[in-house]
This record gives C-alpha cells, structure tokens and sequence, in this order.
C-alpha cells in the first residue's frame, strides 16, 4: 500500500511539513516550541526586555536633564558676577 503523505522540513522555520499528494494540502506538525504557552513566554521575554530598555533610557535622559541643570546654574552664577554692559549690535558698526 502506498503512503499518500510526505513529510518535508520547512526551509525557513524548521518546522516539518506533511504534505498529503492525493489533494495537495500541506499542513505543518507542531514543533518544540510551539503553543501557547511557549508564545506566552515570548511575549513575556520581549516584554521585559522592552521594559529594561525604557527604564535605562529614563535613566540616561534623567541625567542629562540634571547635568543641563547644573550647567545653567553655573552659568547663572557666572553672568551674576560679570557687571560689565551688554555690547549694543549698533556699537558694532
């Protein structure tokens, strides 16, 4: 009796594919990480990973803005002590 199926690795994911050549369809066998739970783990991996990212770009931007902070305090100080009269554009001709 002749088997009217062939089982074929998918070239892109790895999967194995059952092709049935009396109709023609194809359909895929499950793999090892195939599910719900296992695409539940995947969600929940690239959720963390997108968190950690975020928090360290929070933290990143935090200290930029404290050291913009510090600069515009020294600078304030700096213009405090300079007395001396703003130059005119019109003194410049």
């Amino acid at each position: 009796m002749t088997r009217h199926v062939i089982t074929v690795p998918c070239p892109c994911c790895g999967r194995f594919l059952e092709i049935d050549t009396r109709t023609g369809k194809v359909r895929a066998q499950p793999g090892k990480d195939s599910g719900l739970d296992a695409l539940l783990q995947k969600q929940k991996q690239e959720s963390d990973r997108l968190t950690d990212l975020f928090d360290g770009a929070r933290g990143a931007e935090r200290e930029r803005d404290s050291e913009l902070d510090d600069l515009f305090k020294q600078a304030k100080e700096k213009s405090k002590d300079d007395r001396d009269k703003p130059r005119s554009p019109f003194d410049l001709e």
